[in-house]
């Protein structure tokens, strides 16, 4: 008797750990998470939620001139970077640039060791000055429908891809990486003569400095901090053209 309840339960066991390992893999699948060196987007790297750092990240895009900032490629990559993580991004034109190709970049960032590394293969935002002025179309939004705006435009997106040295960031990165948190506050400061913000930059004369709401939409990826050397990070999107390369040397 003693055997066969010793074999019941080292069969129950195996059951457990077959459905545990099913569980995980399940979780795994839909975290997308394939890539050892990206975060899972279910975790929150450094202690901060996914959603958290996207509010951090468009505060920092916010927080620099266009004039100097890395995204219009009028700056190196380090510009207005601290802490642990370092934010990368896609490309912005300014509206007098006729020559200026949007979405399109290949970069060289020089990444101290240690940093991880935070971005957004695409996102679409609307802030609270915009929608009261229609720029995020109709004129006027609430919240809810700003949210619902950004939504809407995501939804087009198509062929998210990503890639480090070559292996996939993770798979389906549409779903398993897509951030939609609550609206957060940002701060667009005041900036010297000469110099505009990001928004005025890009056509949106008329948003100046002051703190709005922003409601945004968009697949983001934390990196893990990588080995030194070079890597090269590839991400994409056909539906808008979407196309940056960065070779970062890590140091």
């Amino acid at each position: 008797m003693h055997t066969t309840l010793h074999a019941l339960a080292r069969t129950a066991l195996a059951l457990g750990l077959m459905l545990l390992a099913g569980t995980l893999s399940q979780r795994a699948a839909a975290d997308g998470a394939s890539n050892p060196n990206v975060y899972p987007r279910s975790s929150d790297p450094l202690g901060t939620s996914y959603n958290d750092w996207a509010a951090l990240w468009a505060q920092w895009a916010f927080s620099l001139p266009a004039q100097k900032h890395p995204l219009f490629d009028t700056a190196d990559c380090s510009e207005g970077q601290s802490g642990r993580v370092w934010f990368l991004g896609g490309k912005f034109c300014q509206a007098t640039d006729s020559g200026c190709s949007a979405g399109s970049a290949t970069r060289t960032c020089t990444v101290p060791a240690g940093k991880a590394l935070f971005f957004p293969v695409v996102n679409v935002s609307c802030n609270t000055k915009e929608a009261k002025q229609g720029l995020c179309p109709p004129a006027k939004l609430n919240l809810a429908e700003m949210r619902a705006w950004a939504n809407g435009i995501f939804e087009q997106t198509q062929g998210i891809q990503g890639t480090l040295d070559g292996q996939p960031l993770g798979a389906n990165l549409k779903w398993n990486f897509r951030v939609q948190g609550p609206a957060f506050p940002i701060v667009i400061p005041s900036f010297p003569a000469g110099q505009q913000n990001l928004l005025q930059a890009i056509g949106e004369p008329s948003i100046g400095s002051g703190d709005y709401l922003v409601a945004d939409d968009g697949v983001y990826i934390m990196l893990k901090p990588l080995s030194a050397g070079t890597h090269t990070l590839q991400f994409s999107e056909s539906a808008f053209g979407l196309n940056i390369t960065y070779a970062l040397n890590v140091r």
